[in-house]
């Protein structure tokens, strides 16, 4: 770690909720910047000007789930302040007046990037971010039962919902905007209209 971060046992309650966005890929340069790999492919979450990021290494995620508690209590965060945030490739180039050199950069390598969840709430009228359609019911057109938003993925081109259905059967679904036929936040509840065949394909491969 780093001489001089800071590091703190919880997070203010006000940041009690994080929302993990991506991880430290590798130093970028020799002035101490780092390349940080979103998961999401994109950062639209830049508008909302983030003053820090917060750092959680491999270890002490492990830590927490052997202490069977969440990532946001009784764990060492590591806050880094935000100097600047450019695009680069499937991430973004990190600027921070906490790092200097090239060997401080690289003692975060691996490091999974957390951001406030009041950070990640979408407007009226914009895409919603992955993070608020979990647990979120989900109803298919023309199938019988519902299911439950338990997790995300990807196929590298679109973010899938990993939806588990009343049955106990578990199905991938590309969240895109051909596909959602109602969505209600306020309520937690989605209805898709999938392609026919669409949902036994899905549960074949379950």
């Amino acid at each position: 770690m780093p001489l001089g971060m800071k590091v703190s046992e919880r997070a203010p309650e006000s940041l009690d909720k994080k929302v993990l966005v991506g991880k430290v890929r590798e130093a970028h340069g020799l002035k101490g910047d780092l390349y940080l790999l979103l998961f999401a492919g994109r950062a639209d979450w830049l508008e909302s000007s983030p003053q820090s990021l917060f750092f959680l290494s491999p270890e002490e995620l492990a830590r927490g789930q052997s202490l069977g508690v969440s990532a946001d209590s009784q764990v060492s965060w590591l806050e880094v302040p935000v100097e600047q945030l450019s695009p680069h490739k499937q991430g973004l180039i990190l600027k921070s007046s906490e790092l200097s050199n090239r060997t401080a950069a690289e003692a975060l390598k691996g490091c999974l990037v957390y951001l406030p969840e009041e950070l990640l709430v979408a407007g009226t009228g914009e895409p919603p971010f992955l993070h608020e359609l979990l647990e979120v019911e989900v109803r298919i057109q023309g199938c019988l039962g519902s299911g439950r938003v338990r997790s995300f993925s990807s196929n590298g081109a679109q973010d899938l919902l990993c939806i588990e259905w009343s049955d106990g059967r578990g199905i991938e679904v590309p969240f895109v905007q051909a596909y959602v036929e109602e969505m209600d936040l306020t309520q937690k509840k989605i209805v898709l209209n999938l392609p026919d065949g669409f949902f036994e394909l899905a549960e074949g491969h379950s």
